[in-house]
This record gives C-alpha cells, structure tokens and sequence, in this order.
C-alpha cells in the first residue's frame, strides 16, 4: 500500500456463541463508541476546510477518480459492489485503515431486521 505498514485488523473477544441474539440496544456492532477519523478527514486540517472531505481530497490532489463494477458471485452488471480507483492516495489509506484499527471491529453478525442480529456459526470472522 506504501511504505507505512498498516496493522492487521484488531477483532475484539467476545464470548458469543452460535445462535446468539442482539438488539440495537446492545450495540453488538459498538456503534456508540466514538471513532476519530483520520486527521486528513476532519473540517479544517490537510485543507479539507468546509468541502465534502471526498471532493476536497481530489481537488487538492489533482486525481480523477473512477469507478470499477465488481462482478460479486457472477451478477455483474446489477452488482452494487463498485470500486472507486484514486479517492485517497497510499497514505491516506493506511492513516484510515489505522484509525479504523484503533477503534477495531467485532465477529460478523447477521442482520435478521426489526433491530435485531444473530451470531451464525458460518460467519466469516472467528
């Protein structure tokens, strides 16, 4: 990515088994805790002052973005799955991908809807 190495992603333990239940108002997802951006995203620093901090970063760059279909399971072309080539330069992935880190993430849950998410032992993360 470059020449900044960017740590593996940080999963937080929990003792949830299959078949485990979760309200919103558990917040499996950790929501409620607050996450800092990246400095290069926040109003005012790395001249992304009052723009759209996604228009700003290209304006100060000078790139030209643009957007590739991603054929997800053969169903290209009415995939939602695109990839946005040039948005963020090297570094300004790895700084986001730190950020993120520091927060972490929780295991995969599936979305049931009405609020509610359940552990499933096929999920992709341990």
């Amino acid at each position: 990515m470059c020449s900044k190495d960017v740590p593996a992603p940080r999963i937080h333990q929990t003792n949830w088994q299959a078949g485990d239940s979760f309200a919103e108002e558990d917040d499996p997802d950790r929501v409620l805790i607050p996450w800092k951006p990246a400095a290069f995203l926040l109003p005012g620093i790395g001249g992304v002052g009052k723009l759209d901090p996604v228009e700003a970063m290209r304006l100060r760059a000078g790139r030209t973005t643009h957007a590739e279909e991603l054929d997800l399971l053969g169903r290209t072309p009415t995939s939602f799955a695109k990839l946005v080539h040039n948005v963020f330069s090297s570094e300004e992935c790895a700084q986001l991908l730190t950020s993120a880190n520091e927060k972490g993430f929780t295991p995969a849950l599936l979305n049931y809807g009405g609020g509610r998410q359940v552990r499933e032992h096929n999920t992709s993360s341990k």
